[in-house]
């Protein structure tokens, strides 16, 4: 029996390319879904990659519904973040082959929306979107709150806070599916324009607006009392909006955007 990790996964990545080079019968797929299930508890990050990756391409759909999503689905908090990308990325594939992809994948994605690593952040973000896209009525409880929102509204917010991330990348493809979520609120669109924040109920301004307006009370913070300059304008709760704080002037955060690739990506969406 073969123990080298090299070659099992070169010998996966043979049976993913002999598998598209021709129509496999049944038993054929059998064989090879057999033998990377067998392949996915190798401790080697690449043979469990290749092992989901064969897994994504080749099970049996009426497979895949019942158990080979759970399994993959696993793989989603693996300690090494090109298997983690990898299961994502996966389970998006047996979507695409017409697997009924659950809403109960949804807080997975989201957890993993804030990975360290681009690759994950990467695929997390597109799992959002489909999940979005395919169940958008669906209500889910909003996070530290016992209200609920439709799916679409929660995963335009969480596709409108990945346009912030550090990777321009991930910024360019935020902007790109913002255009793909057509079924979203009416408020939940107009909040990407405006960048006005809310915290605590009180609306907050930036400094020049604060500092414009003590000049003309000439008053000034004294310094003497914890928060005498704080906002004092109280917002009805009705309308603060149940969307984070990051995706409020979502849109024009991707127009002004130093990279190109996120501005046109931004101009398309809109």
């Amino acid at each position: 029996m073969e123990k080298s990790a090299k070659v099992i996964s070169q010998g996966l990545i043979v049976l993913e390319k002999i598998g598209k080079s021709f129509t496999p019968s049944v038993a054929y797929i059998n064989q090879m879904v057999f033998f990377a299930k067998v392949k996915l508890f190798w401790p080697s990050h690449n043979v469990q990659r290749h092992a989901i990756l064969l897994l994504g391409v080749f099970v049996l759909i009426s497979d895949a519904e019942k158990e080979s999503l759970e399994l993959i689905g696993k793989y989603t908090d693996s300690p090494d973040a090109r298997v983690r990308a990898q299961a994502f990325r996966s389970m998006l594939t047996l979507g695409d082959r017409g697997v009924q992809l659950p809403p109960s994948l949804y807080p997975r994605a989201c957890a993993s929306l804030t990975d360290d690593y681009e690759c994950v952040r990467r695929e997390a973000l597109n799992m959002v979107f489909e999940l979005g896209v395919r169940h958008p009525e669906e209500m889910i409880k909003v996070q530290d709150s016992e209200q609920e929102v439709r799916l679409i509204d929660d995963a335009f917010g969480k596709v409108c806070s990945a346009i912030c991330d550090l990777s321009m990348n991930i910024r360019t493809l935020a902007a790109e599916l913002l255009g793909g979520m057509t079924m979203v609120s009416d408020e939940f669109l107009h909040q990407t324009l405006d960048k006005k924040l809310m915290s605590n109920m009180r609306k907050k301004r930036s400094l020049h607006e604060r500092s414009a307006a003590h000049f003309a009370s000439g008053e000034w913070s004294s310094g003497k009392k914890w928060a005498d300059d704080a906002p004092k304008e109280v917002i009805s709760a009705d309308s603060v909006s149940l969307m984070a704080s990051g995706a409020c002037g979502a849109l024009v955060q991707g127009l002004e955007d130093e990279f190109l690739e996120v501005r046109t990506a931004s101009v398309n969406s809109m």
